[in-house]
């Protein structure tokens, strides 16, 4: 158990190689030239790693990556996790340092996970001032659902 924080990454610009490392499952993935600064809520203390679990950058981007999801046997046997893959401890850093809409980062996720695998099964909203995006992956397949709110008036 423990406390929940808030924190604030600045804007970084990165030396030429670096790479994002996942402290949990040894995924790596390398930084752009420039994090965008973003804010997050880790689901760890600093000892066991990063794990930001939802946050927001510099751009209007927000990410919820916290939905654990399960594939059933059949489709493990044929589309099995991959063990240094995307897991869910990663997705909201990445996608925040990396992106700039919703858009981009499910294409970004969708990328990661096509080409290094996914470590589980996740569920994700990204949400910008253009709509949310809602993705689902199980094992190394993955579905996007656009869904656009701006046409709808909430009336109170």
């Amino acid at each position: 158990n423990h406390n929940k924080t808030f924190v604030v990454y600045p804007r970084t610009d990165n030396p030429a190689g670096s790479t994002w490392k996942d402290q949990s499952n040894g995924f790596e993935y390398p930084l752009p030239a420039t994090s965008n600064k973003y804010t997050a809520v880790p689901d760890v203390t600093p000892e066991f790693g990063v794990f930001d679990e939802a946050g927001f950058n510099e751009y209007g981007l927000s990410i919820s990556a916290t939905v654990s999801a399960t594939a059933n046997d059949k489709i493990l046997a044929v589309d099995p996790y991959v063990e240094n893959g995307l897991a869910e401890s990663s997705m909201a850093s990445i996608v925040l340092q990396n992106t700039k809409t919703a858009k981009e980062g499910v294409e970004l996720l969708a990328k990661i996970v096509t080409e290094k695998g996914s470590a589980e099964g996740n569920i994700v909203v990204l949400a910008d001032k253009e709509g949310i995006w809602y993705m689902e992956i199980f094992s190394n397949t993955f579905k996007c659902y656009p869904v656009n709110l701006n046409s709808r008036v909430i009336n109170t």
